[in-house]
């Protein structure tokens, strides 16, 4: 009657143990900031240049977790990234 998960906790005391209906959202991607084929060969000549890309993961992170918190999910369940 259910579905029991194992996970790690990485956030002791922050994290429940039992979940009553859980809201689910399952998503088949990873959850990581995926780097463009032409950001693999990024030449940096400036320390603002190397701000700018961190900003900008920084930026897709921020807003992939507000669009996911949108849905108030209890669970969310990530394809392993690479």
């Amino acid at each position: 009657k259910g579905v029991m998960m194992n996970k790690d906790v990485v956030a002791p005391g922050r994290m429940r143990r039992r979940i009553e209906n859980p809201r689910i959202m399952l998503l088949d991607c990873p959850l990581e900031y995926k780097k463009g084929e032409n950001q693999t060969n990024v030449e940096i000549t400036k320390e603002e240049d190397w701000a700018v890309l961190l900003k900008m993961e920084e930026d897709w992170i921020k807003e992939t977790c507000a669009k996911i918190a949108e849905f108030k999910p209890d669970v969310v369940v990530t394809e392993k990234g690479c």
